[in-house]
């Protein structure tokens, strides 16, 4: 492949970092995404997270669909890009808010240093998970600077009030001037509230909701959330994310408390997930997941080696109604064995068919190995229409089914 100018440039220029404090400070915003793509291309993991931490921009997709022969990002970029977001949370300079990371896992064991899709679900959340903890840091901070200052205005107006007490026996002039230095103080205490809170339209930026945000939600939230723990809506995410972040999540039964912990509670960054691909998890799990996850970005769920049964199945499928853009549903090994006759199996499969026919975007169902000779026609009688069906291993799939 023949490179342009630009990129043999961004090549030389990423190659040295010690040269990176002369450019950074100069570089146009238009060429920072030849500069980003050679630092990825070459490693250069220090050079990618000075970028990102200065994006320019308010979209950042670094996953995509790879070309013949190019290589995946490094892991230690990919760890360094993560970074670099969470510091950016912070950095005047950064103007990124939405980060699509979709595509970027390598599920190619051969190639080294590369990021899986398990390991990336995980730096993901932890990155999440991170940021949360900092923003609770300044919370406290603010909040402990705030209580000095209360109390060092506390202090100063009492010992204006016993010093006008003492004077004000004596003299009654130097009493009123007293007087006038009270009302001094209290005003300059007034003006510095007001410091402390600005209003909306005093803050600009792309960092304009982080610290005007987080003073409404201490300050009006305290009386709502007894009420409100439960379920918390996408108003309530608004008003504290900076950063949504886009991906694929591969989550089993080791990463599930982390990425559950991840999608729970609002925090500066918000994870939105394109393609889930779950293993070895219960079915209550797996709603519990689907019940975290935001309704609109969601194309895909493939469920793996996780004993769902009948039943789980039919609680599952009304739970991904509500996903509007989900086209593809995966079950491989899911021991879905309906051979032998058990008490409500037909109901189920009622369920679970009806359950199918709620899924009105999609457009491709795989099933593997479910093991229902004979029922297959039921269990798809609403979606046979406008749907590729894949069955590779299901019994008596060319006698039982419509084809």
């Amino acid at each position: 492949m023949v490179l342009s100018l630009v990129n043999l440039c961004a090549r030389e220029v990423v190659s040295d970092h010690s040269s990176s404090p002369c450019w950074l400070s100069c570089v146009p915003r238009e060429l920072y995404r030849a500069l980003l793509d050679a630092a990825f291309t070459h490693c250069r993991p220090l050079a990618v997270g000075e970028l990102v931490q200065r994006w320019p921009e308010r979209t950042l997709n670094i996953g995509g669909s790879r070309k013949a022969g190019e290589c995946p990002p490094n892991r230690l970029c990919v760890q360094a890009l993560l970074l670099a977001v969470v510091r950016g949370l912070t950095d005047k300079r950064c103007c990124l808010q939405m980060l699509d990371l979709s595509g970027l896992q390598c599920e190619n064991g051969r190639v080294e240093d590369s990021m899986g899709g398990w390991s990336l679900s995980v730096a993901l959340c932890s990155m999440v998970l991170q940021a949360r903890a900092a923003a609770s840091r300044a919370h406290r901070r603010d909040g402990e600077r705030e209580r000095k200052r209360g109390l060092e205005a506390e202090r100063n107006r009492g010992t204006i009030k016993r010093d006008r007490g003492k004077v004000g026996c004596g003299n009654s002039g130097e009493g009123s001037q007293r007087g006038q230095g009270v009302e001094e103080v209290e005003k300059m205490e007034c003006k510095t509230n007001e410091r402390m809170f600005p209003g909306d339209e005093s803050v600009k930026g792309v960092r304009r909701r982080m610290e005007i945000q987080r003073r409404k939600t201490l300050s009006e939230g305290k009386s709502n959330t007894s009420s409100n723990n439960s379920t918390i809506s996408d108003q309530d995410w608004d008003e504290v994310v900076v950063v949504h972040v886009r991906a694929d999540l591969f989550v089993n039964s080791r990463s599930w408390e982390r990425v559950r912990d991840a999608l729970s509670q609002p925090g500066p960054l918000r994870l939105h997930c394109r393609y889930l691909r779950v293993e070895e998890l219960s079915a209550p799990s797996i709603a519990c997941l689907l019940g975290l996850l935001p309704q609109q970005n969601l194309l895909g769920v493939d469920i793996r080696y996780s004993s769902l049964g009948a039943s789980g199945l039919a609680m599952l499928l009304p739970l991904l109604a509500p996903f509007p853009q989900l086209h593809s549903l995966r079950l491989h090994y899911c021991n879905l064995d309906v051979q032998r006759t058990q008490p409500g199996q037909q109901g189920a499969l009622q369920d679970m068919s009806k359950g199918l026919g709620s899924l009105k975007k999609l457009n491709r169902l795989c099933l593997t190995a479910l093991r229902l000779p004979g029922h297959l026609r039921l269990l798809l009688r609403y979606r046979l229409n406008n749907c590729y069906l894949s069955c590779p291993l299901i019994h008596s799939y060319n006698t039982h089914t419509l084809h």
